[in-house]
């Protein structure tokens, strides 16, 4: 029997060191290296194996090795990835939303309701018991594009309720939920946001509403040890207050939203009447009251007044002055003294106006170290990530950015992104900027000749400056997203995959605009390369 037990644990071991031995290696070579102090580690290299990091240093101390892929970045900036603190994408709406939508539609029983009335638990619909990842489906466009703009890691927060539920954190390396999951639940989420038909309608409802459900939290939890001495019926469970407790007894934290002075002042308040630590979703009005120097601070930059703000209120000349001067400059102050600061984008995913944004902070006397920390070691450490994410290590996930010049500089272009190992590979797009010599937006009818036959689809084209978004029809008439797309001058390139019987087929389409129509090639992955005509569907 002890030979068997022997036996199979030399075959396991055999098995593992097999599957370790085998793992793809990858090298980039010639590449200045990001290091946290700001500086750049010149003529390096990194070996990737697998989906973590093998080692790093100097191209003079290289040896020799075999290696499953080269790239030769000669020029090439890398960073370490980044990690987006907060976002709100990939939600489907809630049935439970929905049957409240339907509900506010009956207008007579809205009148009949008591509004400031404290319904039973069970009726609030508070979407306490909802977890993000219940209800996240990721799209492989919005996934692409969220890797193009450098994040391979995003903490989503639900998007419904007032106190929505819990947060999770998804890596970017699969649309797949079950291999794209990293913690299924952080943060409960609390925006602040009342209901505007039912109790808590007002902001200070809310509050009472929070005090009261944590003593009923701690009321709970005595009654639920005492309820078998109780002489007259034993203690009903309610799942809602047995998953608020950790959160109200600190063994967990409440991610709560702040979109003014007023927000930020009740979270002052809660934080320490309910004797809690949460992190807090700052306002760009974050500068006027002081915050202790340590707290854990989400930022979306943006130097817009809010509505409530002072400056909003003494006329359009003032609130202009605002948002150019006076906002960017304190925000770029706080932001200098307070190094625990998680910067995100101003609306959910819109990383043109992070990074346009952050080159004001950098204006503004905000070092480019300090901008990297906040979008990748900070959120890691809040986050509870950071022993396997935010930095460049070995050992750590192969979680990548390759630049072809220091990342926030002017016309910088992201060229390749590692997302624990995986390759995504984004076309250089020579001579963009150029004017577009026409919009695209429309219907369009195009024609493929490939080597694998010749096919009739649609495509639809979206055009917002030099960018393209839209979709394009497969033969059998199913929709797929283009996931990078542009014009520049007459050039139109479209890049977009599809799935071939379970197989991803890449499509690279690279035309010019003539006339009223697109001619051009068709990539087609490992099929070869085809031709590419449209022509707009009214012609």
């Amino acid at each position: 029997m002890k030979k068997k037990k022997i036996g199979a644990v030399i075959f396991f071991l055999l098995l593992i060191t097999t599957l370790v031995v085998s793992a793809e290696m990858t090298i980039l070579k010639n590449v200045s290296l990001f290091r946290p102090d700001g500086s750049f580690q010149q003529e390096s290299f990194i070996i990737l194996k697998g989906c973590k990091i093998n080692k790093i240093g100097l191209m003079k101390e290289l040896g020799e090795g075999i290696f499953d892929n080269e790239y030769d970045l000669q020029g090439s900036f890398v960073y370490p990835a980044f990690i987006d603190p907060l976002y709100m994408g990939f939600q489907e709406k809630a049935a439970e939303e929905e049957e409240r939508e339907k509900d506010t539609k009956n207008i007579e029983s809205l009148e009949s309701k008591d509004r400031e009335k404290r319904e039973p638990f069970e009726e609030r619909k508070l979407f306490i018991k909802r977890n993000v990842l219940d209800v996240v489906q990721i799209k492989k466009s919005g996934a692409r594009k969220l890797v193009a703009g450098g994040f391979t890691m995003i903490h989503v927060v639900p998007d419904q309720g007032v106190i929505n539920g819990t947060s999770g954190i998804i890596s970017l390396v699969s649309e797949e939920l079950t291999e794209a999951v990293v913690v299924p639940e952080k943060f409960m989420f609390l925006p602040f946001k009342t209901n505007s038909r039912s109790y808590p309608t007002t902001h200070a409802s809310l509050m009472a509403e929070l005090m009261q459900l944590r003593e009923d939290s701690l009321y709970h939890q005595k009654m639920k040890k005492l309820q078998f001495f109780h002489e007259s019926q034993r203690e009903k469970y309610m799942p809602e207050l047995d998953i608020l407790l950790p959160f109200f007894t600190g063994e967990k934290r409440f991610l709560m939203m702040t979109r003014n002075i007023v927000e930020q002042r009740m979270v002052e308040i809660l934080r320490k009447k309910l004797k809690i630590n949460p992190v807090i979703v700052a306002s760009p009005d974050v500068w006027r009251r002081k915050v202790a120097a340590g707290a854990d601070i989400i930022l979306p930059l943006k130097f817009k007044p809010p509505l409530s703000s002072r400056y909003s209120q003494l006329g359009d000349k003032i609130k202009k002055e605002a948002g150019e001067k006076i906002y960017p400059e304190k925000i770029a102050e706080f932001f200098k003294t307070h190094d625990h600061v998680c910067l995100t984008a101003p609306d959910s995913g819109d990383y043109k106006t992070l990074v346009e944004n952050i080159r004001i902070l950098m204006k503004n006397g905000v070092s480019e170290a300090a901008i990297i920390k906040s979008l990748t070691q900070n959120p890691a450490k809040l986050l509870d990530i950071s022993g396997f994410a935010g930095s460049i290590k070995p050992g750590l996930l192969a979680n990548l950015v390759v630049c072809d010049k220091k990342i926030f500089e002017e016309k910088a272009k992201i060229t390749k992104v590692f997302v624990e190992g995986k390759l995504f590979d984004f076309k250089t797009r020579e001579g963009d900027g150029k004017p577009p010599v026409t919009n695209l937006t429309g219907k369009w009818k195009v024609k493929i000749e490939s080597p694998m036959g010749s096919f009739d689809v649609k495509m639809t084209l979206e055009q917002e400056g030099n960018d393209l978004t839209g979709t394009i029809s497969s033969p059998d008439g199913s929709l797929t997203d283009i996931q990078e797309g542009y014009i520049s001058g007459d050039e139109v390139f479209i890049a977009l995959t599809i799935d071939v019987g379970g197989q991803d087929i890449p499509l690279e389409i690279s035309a010019k605009v003539k006339g009223e129509k697109l001619e051009g090639t068709i990539s087609i992955g490992s099929f070869g390369e085809g031709n590419f005509a449209a022509t707009p569907e009214n012609l």
